[in-house]
């Protein structure tokens, strides 16, 4: 077996592989979306407690 035909894939690898760049891309989009929110939820609950105000979760 050679490299060629392990990408080909026996005819289905443009589909296997385009369906596995689609997974690590949207994996790497939900990974960079949770880390934005987090730090957007530590900032407002900081501001929140140097108010003094009540955190309701």
């Amino acid at each position: 077996m050679s490299i060629a035909e392990f990408f080909h894939m026996g005819g289905f690898g443009l589909y296997i592989w385009s369906s596995l760049g689609v997974t690590f891309a949207l994996m790497a989009i939900e990974i960079t979306t949770v880390k934005i929110q987090h730090g957007t939820i530590l900032k407002r609950l900081t501001r929140m407690l140097r108010m003094n105000t009540k955190v309701d979760l």
